[in-house]
């Protein structure tokens, strides 16, 4: 593969990790959050019985 072919490449391997790392950095904020809630809702049940 010449030098030409791997810069060619290169932009779309940079836009596939890109995509990747926002996907799972969504993924850990929703992980986060669901677990969050899901905490406080059963702190809430228990503090009500």
């Amino acid at each position: 593969m010449t030098l030409y072919g791997k810069f060619k490449n290169r932009p779309t391997k940079v836009l596939n990790w890109t995509l990747a790392g926002r996907f799972f950095v969504f993924f850990n904020k929703a992980f986060v959050i669901y677990n969050f809630l899901t905490m406080a809702s059963y702190v809430l049940n228990n503090r009500i019985v």
